[in-house]
């Protein structure tokens, strides 16, 4: 966030040295804006129920913000007798109700199973790791991949399920010195998702 806000190479923010006078204000103003954002972000594994209190303690009562939930198969059980299928189908449902408690949009990254990726073809809904009802609870899933190509920073948004709006491939474009991907559809230069 931090280099695309300033403007600067992630390699330079990594190697503080190469920054000159400029890029240092642009760091400065960057990281001003940024603590004016109110991002939280809790570390290492927890329970849905430890999820939950956190987004309760940050999200709620007002109407706004956005929960990310990196990711759905790395959330700890918080019953032991549960299946794998079970624990992902329960977090799938409280992860949800979440959302319409706190009136706020939940992005939970999942992954692939391994025979998708073996397949080397475009993933599909049900390539989704222990799914269960991830995709019946989810208003859109969107799967991203990288197609073999002669250009490996190009990366396909495939928006397999939209419960509000059509479904659709969108071409990304990886910019690994800003960290971020480009829409390639988008004239502008600075439109990044």
């Amino acid at each position: 966030m931090l280099s695309n806000l300033a403007g600067i190479d992630l390699t330079h923010l990594q190697n503080t040295e190469q920054l000159d006078d400029m890029d240092r204000y642009r760091w400065e103003l960057a990281e001003e804006e940024l603590q004016s954002w109110q991002i939280h972000v809790e570390e290492g594994p927890k329970t849905i129920g430890q999820i939950e209190d956190v987004a309760r303690a940050h999200l709620g009562p007002a109407p706004s913000g956005l929960l990310v939930v990196d990711f759905l198969q790395r959330i700890r059980a918080d019953n032991m007798s549960a299946t794998r299928l079970q624990h992902m189908t329960l977090c799938s449902s409280r992860l949800t109700d979440l959302a319409r408690e706190l009136h706020v949009p939940v992005l939970c990254v999942a992954s692939f199973s391994r025979d998708s990726v073996k397949r080397a073809t475009a993933p599909r809904m049900d390539d989704i790791r222990d799914s269960g009802d991830i995709e019946s609870d989810a208003d859109t899933v969107m799967l991203m991949w990288a197609p073999q190509s002669e250009r490996p920073d190009d990366i396909e948004l495939i928006v397999d399920k939209n419960r509000y709006g059509s479904v659709q491939s969108i071409h990304l474009q990886k910019q690994g010195h800003r960290a971020r991907l480009v829409c390639q559809a988008r004239p502008s230069p600075g439109w990044a998702a």
